[in-house]
């Protein structure tokens, strides 16, 4: 029987399910330490089929990689494409790369944004691609940062803070573009870390690069890319500190969709996303899983605005929440939904954390028989 469960991490995004027989994680949280004991609890296996990261915000990959720490597995990882751009870089020499975040941070001056999910938020953000030098989209096959994480060099990043560098940090950064930098390379290193700990767990690696205008491609059949197409040779090249924007930004986390075979129990993946890309999401049917996009921030009312727009939001449409307890959160947008909402963790003091699981039925999903409705 197919279930779905999102994972009660104190922050941030984690979902479990099991689909034809195959056991599928999406994102791990914010907690390093404490994830790969939840996940066992929880999901009962050390051992899954696919591994999904959306993107690079703490909230979403830190959990991926404790679970690697403590030994777990995948058979398959699937990390965005986007990374591919400057990992080799990153990988062979990191110390370069860094030198050239912190000299672009400079070049932003009296920015006023001091963490980089805050600098992509921003009116600062764009897409726009500036080349850096390195070798163009098509000319390398994916299979060269297998190469490179072979031949990755022992890298810390606190290691490099601490010896050398940190002299000429106080004299040409302020305070504000200190803690931007350092929110940059603690990223770098995360997407470094994690791409190593997945290759040396033996499991496959496949990239989906997000792409706004072309219909996506790639995946499998109960596991689908809404807002991504399947890439084998590495994405074009641009300066470090955009890639680390691309990195995180909520608008470019991947989007999955996994379809059932009655179209009663779909569940749409939609991390961070606002999906305002330019193609269609999937015809969800009406009794699908919904994960609440960036956790039902109102930043991302737009979500709610296109699911209405193709006929995609029902009364019987089950959004699941996962995320700590925050005062902005979720915003009207999400709170004014009728739908069937759920949360790991409502912002009402006396609200006991909880996992949402559920599990399929002929006439769609069954909440769980202790999981309460959201009461935000």
């Amino acid at each position: 029987m197919d279930k779905f469960i999102s994972l009660s991490v104190n922050q941030g995004d984690s979902f479990y399910l099991e689909r034809d027989g195959k056991q599928i994680l999406v994102d791990g949280g914010r907690s390093r330490s404490g994830f790969a004991n939840l996940f066992v609890r929880i999901a009962c296996t050390k051992s899954i089929d696919i591994l999904v990261c959306t993107h690079a915000d703490a909230d979403h990959i830190n959990g991926l990689l404790g679970f690697f720490e403590a030994g777990l597995s995948s058979r398959e990882v699937w990390l965005p494409g986007t990374w591919t751009s400057r990992l080799v870089d990153l990988l062979i020499n990191p110390h370069h790369f860094i030198y050239e975040t912190f000299e672009q941070v400079i070049d932003l001056q009296h920015t006023e944004i001091s963490t980089l999910e805050g600098f992509t938020e921003s009116r600062s953000f764009s897409r726009e691609i500036r080349p850096s030098g390195g070798t163009e989209d098509g000319e390398t096959s994916i299979h060269s940062i297998s190469d490179a994480i072979e031949n990755a060099e022992d890298f810390r990043v606190e290691r490099t803070i601490l010896s050398g560098w940190p002299y000429i940090w106080p004299h040409r950064l302020d305070s504000t573009q200190l803690s931007l930098f350092l929110d940059a390379i603690d990223t770098a290193a995360k997407i470094r870390e994690l791409a190593i700990l997945a290759y040396h767990s033996g499991a496959k690696i496949r990239w989906f690069e997000y792409d706004k205008h072309q219909n996506p491609n790639g995946g499998e059949s109960y596991l689908m890319p809404v807002n991504s197409r399947e890439i084998f040779q590495v994405a074009r090249p641009v300066d470090a500190f955009r890639y680390l924007t691309l990195s995180v930004a909520n608008k470019e986390s991947l989007v999955f969709y996994s379809p059932s075979l009655n179209n009663a129990t779909d569940v749409l993946f939609s991390a961070d996303s606002d999906f305002s890309f330019n193609h269609p999401l999937p015809n969800i049917g009406h009794n699908s899983i919904v994960t609440t996009p960036h956790h039902g921030s109102e930043h991302n009312e737009n979500a709610y605005t296109v699911l209405k727009a193709q006929n995609l939001l029902k009364n019987t449409t089950i959004f699941v929440r996962s995320d700590g307890r925050f005062r902005t959160r979720p915003g009207s947008s999400y709170k004014s939904l009728k739908a069937q909402k759920f949360c790991t963790l409502c912002k009402v003091v006396n609200f006991v954390k909880q996992d949402v699981e559920f599990s399929a039925s002929q006439l769609g999903w069954m909440k769980g028989q202790n999981v309460a409705c959201c009461c935000c």
